[in-house]
């Protein structure tokens, strides 16, 4: 049925695995079908996570970081936000059983989250975003400020890329997430 979906997590993480949960899960004539998928395996890659409060920059990081090969955590402020919300949901008199357990789970993973190859810190004030990659092998900072941004691209020709700034420190940040995993 399209459309259809019962309140609550789509898939949830715990102890480093991902939960893939098929809609036939809730469909009482249909058996229910749950694959527990390592998270960090050599064949799916590195796992990665995004924080803080992103910007411009960062919602195009992130577009970016999905291109890599293994697991991607939003851990921003508005999903956790959100991800909070819906595990008190889940502990609410209105829950059903099953979402009482996913709302358990959730809960445990907002305030212990899986460990990450590479953890990706973004503070946003007003128009500029600091980043901090840190990883394995050592962290890596960067500040990308809108306003400077904005007042070198008034002087590029017309035909000039007016994302070339943003895609050249995007470039920077995704090779500091290979050096460090």
């Amino acid at each position: 049925m399209v459309g259809f979906r019962v309140p609550g997590p789509y898939c949830y993480f715990a102890d480093n695995l991902q939960a893939e949960i098929d809609i036939s899960a809730f469909n009482p004539s249909a058996e229910s079908k749950t694959k527990p998928v390592r998270s960090h395996s050599a064949k799916q890659g590195y796992s990665y996570s995004i924080s803080g409060t992103i910007g411009a920059l960062g919602s195009m990081l992130f577009t970016e970081m999905s291109r890599l090969p293994g697991t991607l955590y939003d851990r921003t402020g508005k999903t956790n936000m959100f991800r909070s919300k819906e595990a008190a949901l889940g502990m609410s008199k209105f829950a059903d059983k099953e979402f009482r357990q996913s709302a358990k789970v959730i809960k445990q993973s907002v305030m212990s989250p899986s460990k990450v190859d590479v953890d990706i810190r973004f503070e946003t004030k007003e128009r500029v975003e600091s980043i901090t990659v840190r990883g394995k092998h050592g962290i890596r900072s960067f500040v990308f400020d809108f306003d400077q941004v904005e007042s070198r691209s008034k002087k590029l020709p017309k035909n000039a890329d007016p994302f070339k700034p943003f895609m050249d420190t995007i470039a920077k940040i995704m090779a500091a997430v290979v050096e460090l995993r």
